[in-house]
């Protein structure tokens, strides 16, 4: 048994296939059109909307499969957000730190850490390598650290044991 939401995902999948495929004919039309000096400004013009549409459409079946990811969650954890990994309570602290590794150093600030780990915003999302050290500012200890996830200009990391 199908739930409306399998069957809409589905359904929107077979119509953003059908549009990409008519948008490919279209832009190919186009550009035949163009080298033969044909006016297609009007052509461009409903491409343009066309693809607009299959934007709209894609976005709904993210949307779509939002939901179905939420469901899966409840239907598996009990609930409709990630499970929390973590072993320990996070405090916030909004704190500037250091991070040092291969000779060089960058400012950052620390959102919020426990004993075990620490989420950090960085000036700009940039590489980090996978180890590092970090020294917050105000205790000075200096904490070798395993980086763990990164998202923009936020990474999260764990504490390596000394």
């Amino acid at each position: 048994m199908t739930s409306h939401c399998d069957d809409e995902l589905t359904s929107i999948a077979r119509e953003i296939a059908t549009r990409q495929l008519y948008i490919e004919n279209q832009t190919n039309l186009i550009e035949v059109l163009e080298r033969d000096g044909h006016d297609v400004l009007e052509q461009r013009k409903n491409l343009a909307k066309e693809r607009s549409g299959l934007a709209t459409q894609i976005a709904r079946q993210f949307q779509l499969l939002e939901t179905r990811c939420k469901r899966a969650n409840v239907a598996r954890y009990g609930c409709d957000e990630m499970t929390e990994r973590r072993k320990l309570e996070r405090i916030d602290v909004d704190e500037v730190a250091y991070i040092s590794g291969d000779g060089a150093s960058l400012r950052c600030r620390v959102v919020n850490m426990s004993e075990q780990g620490a989420s950090i915003e960085l000036p700009s999302k940039q590489y980090m390598n996978s180890t590092f050290k970090l020294m917050l500012e105000k205790d000075r200890i200096i904490r070798s650290c395993r980086l763990v996830w990164s998202s923009g200009n936020q990474i999260g990391v764990a504490f390596e044991e000394l």
